[in-house]
């Protein structure tokens, strides 16, 4: 089981029905799929299942943002510097509790797509569900490099390759050797 914490950001022109600010992850083998238990402000429980497709999708965008979002220095090589941001951001996790589904999730779902905007402070992802209902993500930038962590993290777990990721996200990447 592994944890996120995401801070509830404004989230300004939208409609949306829930803000997830709290999750856990977990492997399921028999579904094949990673699930990501969430705590929604106002107290509601629910879960939302991904595919390794869907997962792979939202890693790749993420760790494109993340290799872009910072200027480049002509003292540090980039990947050095990406992986070094990357431990400090895994090193602040705090490792909350985990969100707890005693009497099970209130809702669930199988998300096909999700949405991502940028900003320089945030980054959201949105999750489009039924009847017109999104969930929002907010990330700061930590976050979102604590959220890639854990999801690689899952990848692993559930025995996905992990060719793909980016050294600097890897345990073993250029800041640890």
């Amino acid at each position: 089981m592994l944890l996120c914490r995401a801070e509830a950001f404004t989230l300004m022109n939208q409609n949306i029905m829930m803000v997830v600010e709290k999750v856990t992850f977990h492997y399921n083998e028999v579904e094949d799929r990673i699930c990501m238990s969430a705590n929604v402000v106002g107290g509601e429980k629910v879960v939302f299942w991904f595919t390794q497709r869907l997962s792979r999708r939202i890693a790749d965008a993420l760790c494109t943002y993340c290799e872009n979002s910072r200027r480049n220095s002509s003292v540090v090589d980039k990947p050095m510097m990406l992986s070094c941001q990357q431990r400090e951001a895994e090193w602040a996790n705090k490792s909350p509790e985990p969100v707890r589904l005693e009497e099970g999730p209130s809702r669930s779902f199988f998300p096909v797509t999700v949405d991502l905007s940028f900003t320089p402070e945030q980054v959201q992802m949105r999750i489009p569900l039924q009847n017109g209902e999104v969930a929002a993500m907010p990330f700061t930038h930590s976050e979102l490099r604590q959220w890639l962590s854990i999801l690689y993290k899952t990848f692993q777990i559930a025995e996905w390759s992990t060719e793909s990721w980016p050294a600097w996200l890897k345990p073993d990447g250029p800041a640890n050797n």
